[in-house]
């Protein structure tokens, strides 16, 4: 009876996820198809590589923050917090995540520009708005600390600087999209000359 119940439970949340997927994918779209010249098609594949990227780029957040934490830790205080092999294993989920970032950015950049617009933008102003987020708590939290807590011992710094550091990556790899390859964006004007010189062919 129980193993029945929890695999109805497991069935019924990955049928829901998948739906949840399905319905995020479809309610994404319609932004992207309204862009001028672009196809559904392309459009979802941009917004399929932009997913990806975003996975890989959790993934490798989850594998290199915990890691600087340790190490800072370490220098700081001398406890280790870490194992070896507990940075072994973020050292393979940061790679990993590395390997899907780059193979679904170089898949993202054989799209056409005027179908992967709209996806471009939106994940390029997410990052850039977690990493101005991420530099305000980081230093929020550094500065409410200096103030509330008193005497200020151990490593109390170190959460909130790299968090800080963080959000400054973030910051500064979104710094404009229109200078990027991974994000050249074409003028309307110019979508508009092309579209037109295509239905003259």
């Amino acid at each position: 009876m129980v193993p029945t119940t929890v695999s109805i439970s497991t069935l019924l949340t990955v049928i829901a996820f998948l739906l949840g997927v399905m319905i995020a994918f479809s309610v994404a779209l319609i932004p992207c198809i309204l862009s001028p010249a672009a196809r559904t098609s392309s459009a979802i594949k941009a917004l399929y590589c932009y997913v990806l990227q975003i996975i890989g780029i959790a993934m490798m957040t989850v594998g290199a923050l915990p890691a600087v934490l340790g190490v800072l830790e370490r220098f700081s205080t001398g406890n280790e917090i870490f194992s070896a092999e507990m940075y072994l294993i973020l050292l393979i989920l940061f790679s990993i995540g590395g390997v899907v970032f780059l193979w679904h950015e170089r898949m993202a950049e054989r799209v056409d520009d005027a179908s992967r617009r709209v996806p471009a933008l939106i994940f390029w102003y997410t990052f850039k708005t977690i990493g101005s987020l991420l530099i305000l708590v980081g230093f929020l939290s550094l500065i409410i600390t200096i103030l509330m807590t008193k005497p200020l011992t151990g490593a109390w710094w170190i959460v909130p600087v790299v968090t800080m550091l963080y959000g400054l990556l973030l910051s500064w790899c979104t710094r404009t999209p229109a200078s990027s390859k991974a994000f050249r964006l074409i003028p309307l004007h110019e979508m508009k000359v092309a579209s037109a010189a295509k239905k003259k062919r």
